[in-house]
């Protein structure tokens, strides 16, 4: 199974490492009801999909 860093690009997401980003996306997460993460994905994964 594939390691989490190489499935999502956390250099640009840091979900597991940044309280700051995760209280960032949750709060816009309840003001706009969604939540878009551009590039969340890395381009191996999605080959893979």
């Amino acid at each position: 199974m594939a390691s989490l860093n190489q499935i999502v690009n956390l250099d640009l997401h840091p979900i597991n490492q940044s309280e700051k980003y995760l209280k960032i996306c949750k709060n816009k997460l309840r003001k706009d009801s969604v939540l878009q993460l551009n590039n969340f994905l890395s381009s191996q994964s999605l080959n893979d999909i």
